[in-house]
């Protein structure tokens, strides 16, 4: 029988019941979104190291030789004093935008055609991956990966001295070959977790990205 006036509420269950499955599909929504950013992440940090490698190699066209490995403080004509082991890409980043000199209008070789390279400027900082300041030496503003954190980069002449990535004692080239890109350079990024292994196997968890 109906009775005129009387409506049939929500109860307590059904309310429960609607918030779960708005919770469910919230959560579905974000998992699914932040996965889509951190692939997006990834393919740009791939496409980073792309980039820097054609850089690189054109900058050795023209100067002769690679640009100096990790960062520090010193600019020509003084050689460079990166720390050891080879932290960040400083000196990279000064080589392919300013000329080591410091200064794209009077490089130090006349033979530098640069910039080499075109960066947003979002994707400079410091060795913490903070903004760039006027006490940052020019030497030590580091190009970063999508995380903030600094690409690392050793030309081969430094692998012994800064710590070059060495192939595991597993890998059938390894006796011969003890680094990766054992007569170029290696760049890698920490990826996601920003962490990586000790020296020598820098760059080889499975989150880093990198050019071997």
């Amino acid at each position: 029988m109906k009775i005129e006036g009387l409506t049939k509420g929500v109860t307590l269950i059904e309310l429960l019941v609607v918030i779960m499955i708005i919770g469910i599909l919230s959560t579905i929504a974000v998992t699914t979104y932040t996965g889509q950013v951190e692939r997006a992440r990834y393919a740009a940090c791939r496409e980073t190291i792309h980039q820097l490698e054609m850089a690189i190699t054109q900058y050795k066209i023209d100067v002769g030789q690679l640009p100096p490995s990790g960062s520090g403080t010193n600019l020509a004509p003084s050689p460079p004093n990166p720390t050891a082991p080879a932290t960040g890409c400083g000196y990279l980043q000064l080589a392919l935008l300013h000329s080591l000199s410091g200064d794209a209008y009077h490089p130090l070789d006349y033979h530098w055609f640069g910039p080499y390279l075109e960066l947003d400027s979002r994707q400079l900082g410091d060795i913490n991956g903070q903004p760039i300041s006027g006490s940052t030496p020019k030497a030590g503003v580091q190009i970063l990966d999508p995380w903030y954190q600094p690409y690392y980069y050793i030309r081969y002449q430094d692998y012994d001295t800064f710590g070059g990535t060495e192939r595991l004692a597993d890998d059938p080239f390894y006796p011969n070959e003890t680094y990766y890109n054992p007569s170029s350079f290696q760049i890698f990024s920490m990826g996601r977790n920003m962490k990586t292994y000790a020296v020598p196997y820098r760059g080889l968890e499975t989150d880093d990205v990198n050019n071997w």
